[in-house]
């Protein structure tokens, strides 16, 4: 009943939302896919496109999201009396996209079946120029089914083969004029080389480490003030980002040059492009935002999602700065949730990346860390614990957290919530307003958990 209910709800915001496109016809529609790094390539686009062109970044990016969004609607709690309240004004975003000439989508897939993957939502929206930035292990609990459990290695690459292959039919399913890729990922490297050979007249532009991409990554450093990326095009251009009050970790050079490439493309020079993206630039919440802590902490704030590489890389990231500004390196970690068999392998790899970061402390919330990490950290010398919520473990931190810490905080979503931790280890309380899932909905859907979690 409920799949069927969901069919509804997701056939009816449909119609909706293609007759909107309908309607408004923009000239443009960036599309942009691929395991991490989505939103905050959303955000640069806009950013880099706002002041040449009409533009709009839609917020969704599910089978839902996207169709809300384009109605220009915004759910509170998605409780059912809320999704009855968004059925009903639907019909009246006809308009919302009015006026506005360029698009950018968000296109996440949580799975290879209808409405949840690239397929379906390609029948919605088909975007003019599609980005692929990456296949890396989330959702492989989705991705797994029907691949046998034995021989782990294999499974595990058979699993990233289908994420990058089903994300990547934003570039062979949607008809674009212009496919953006990650050169350096070989199961997209793989499957876009093949579709090259049968479609020759599309344009296609990379980055990557290869001298034969399109923009590769120059220098990258980075301080306790922020983050600095100087890229090249192969034509020996350089294009210099310095962005303030951000901790990014390297790879975010991937996000700076899939918005250059498309940017460009559009006619967008390269000075307004690095002005852009240096003086204006406001992540999505949630990730890699700096705030003062108590105890004059400096806290990087990633708390939105978690997976393996975007840790790994935000690890490293965090022990360089911790050394240059001379402040022992704190952990918050939390489950990386929907692995399904990959859950133990993903969580393990994070601990070697810990144990090699070398943090003066490691603090763990859920019961995958609890399971597969807190035994091994414990084993290595370092500082380790395990608490049973964020809410506990920010009430904890209060008292622990050493003098001068450099924390880093990165969680999955659903049942984690340590953004509940970085509100009670705030220097200003105030800033509880710049977290993630901090709007009354979520607020609502998480008390409710924490409530049930407590009995």
């Amino acid at each position: 009943m409920k799949q069927i209910f969901l069919w509804i709800v997701v056939g009816y915001l449909w119609v909706w939302a293609k007759l909107a496109l309908m309607f408004c016809r923009p000239q443009q529609i960036i599309g942009v896919a691929g395991s991490v790094g989505k939103s905050s390539t959303r955000v640069l686009l806009h950013e880099v496109l706002k002041d040449s062109f009409p533009t709009i970044a839609l917020s969704g990016n599910s089978e839902t999201g996207i169709a809300l969004s384009i109605l220009g609607i915004w759910p509170r709690n998605y409780s059912p009396v809320d999704w009855l309240r968004m059925i009903a004004i639907a019909p009246f975003g006809l308009f919302h996209l009015r006026g506005k000439t360029h698009v950018i989508v968000e296109m996440g897939t949580d799975g290879l079946r209808p409405p949840r993957n690239m397929g379906f939502l390609l029948t919605l929206i088909k975007p003019t120029i599609a980005i692929h930035l990456s296949a890396t292990a989330t959702h492989t609990l989705q991705f797994g089914e029907g691949l046998a459990v034995g021989e782990t290695e294999d499974r595990y690459a058979s699993v990233l083969a289908r994420i990058a292959c089903e994300d990547g039919r934003i570039v062979t399913e949607s008809g674009s004029s212009l496919n953006i890729y990650n050169h350096d990922d070989l199961n997209i490297r793989s499957y876009i080389t093949t579709f090259q050979k049968n479609s020759p007249q599309v344009e296609y532009k990379s980055f990557g480490v290869g001298k034969t991409c399109d923009v590769q990554l120059l220098t990258y450093t980075v301080t306790e003030k922020g983050s600095v990326f100087i890229l090249k095009t192969k034509e020996g251009e350089q294009i210099v980002v310095n962005i303030d009050s951000y901790i990014l970790p390297g790879i975010f050079w991937q996000n700076i040059a899939a918005t250059y490439l498309a940017a460009s493309e559009l006619g967008v020079s390269k000075s307004d492009i690095e002005r852009s993206l240096s003086s204006k630039l406001s992540l999505p919440k949630g990730r890699s935002s700096l705030f003062s802590g108590v105890n004059d902490s400096l806290i990087i704030d990633s708390s939105y999602n978690a997976s393996r590489v975007p840790m790994m890389e935000l690890l490293t990231t965090a022990r360089t700065v911790a050394k240059r500004s001379d402040r022992p390196l704190v952990v918050l970690f939390g489950d990386m949730r929907e692995l399904g068999d990959d859950a133990e392998k993903e969580h393990k790899e994070v601990v070697k990346a810990l144990i090699q970061a070398t943090p003066k402390e490691v603090y763990l919330v859920g019961e995958l860390t609890k399971k597969y990490m807190v035994e091994d950290l414990k084993k290595s010398g370092i500082s380790t614990s395990w608490h049973q919520s964020s809410i506990k473990l920010g009430a904890a931190l209060k008292d622990l957290l050493p003098k001068r810490s450099l924390v880093l905080v990165k969680g999955s979503q659903n049942t984690i919530f340590l953004e509940e931790t970085v509100a009670r280890i705030l220097q200003n309380p105030s800033d509880v307003d710049k977290l993630c899932r901090y709007d009354a909905g979520w607020r609502a859907i998480k008390q409710k958990y924490f409530q049930s979690t407590s009995r």
